[in-house]
């Protein structure tokens, strides 16, 4: 798996045609130039999802643009249901040769978020998971430490201060 730094998962995808329901996709930029960049999710051939952002460079006041989030991150509630495990998030600057990706094949937890980070040379694309309940055993919550519900308001926290913010460019 790839992924933050201490998440992790003790339960398994055992059927590789389960679905996985892919709640936001977060983009954080470290560039101190605008940056576009390229995202789609893939099942084989299949296109799920496909989308160019263009990131404003890291510092760019909050007036320049609407919402109360920061200008450095952008959510994305992408339109894709009945993603099977197969699944790949990728990302790619325009001028790059090759993508960046994470085969959501590697989630132990059927919700899943992507989160991309845009660095020089390349992005990095990884991502967090959610269980929908804690462990029965320990209480604890494991993967990203909130579970599903909780990211699910999140993200609808997050999109509310968000507000008109729109970075998306047309293809």
């Amino acid at each position: 798996m790839i992924g933050l730094p201490g998440l992790s998962g003790c339960l398994s995808l055992t059927d590789e045609t389960e679905s996985v329901e892919l709640l936001y996709i977060m983009l954080t930029t470290n560039l101190v130039q605008e940056q576009e960049i390229k995202l789609e999710v893939v099942s084989g051939p299949d296109h799920h999802f496909s989308m160019t952002v263009e990131m404003p460079p890291i510092g760019t006041d909050s007036s320049e643009v609407p919402g109360t989030t920061t200008t450095s991150q952008f959510m994305i509630v992408p339109d894709t249901s009945d993603l099977t495990v197969n699944s790949v998030l990728r990302a790619r600057y325009p001028d790059a040769d090759s993508w960046v990706e994470t085969a959501l094949t590697d989630a132990d937890h059927r919700h899943v978020a992507g989160w991309i980070t845009l660095w020089s040379p390349a992005p990095t694309v990884e991502y967090v998971e959610y269980p929908e309940k804690p462990n029965q055993e320990s209480g604890a919550v494991e993967g990203a430490g909130i579970t599903v519900s909780e990211a699910e308001e999140f993200v609808d926290s997050f999109m509310k201060e968000q507000a008109d913010r729109d970075y998306t460019v047309d293809d």
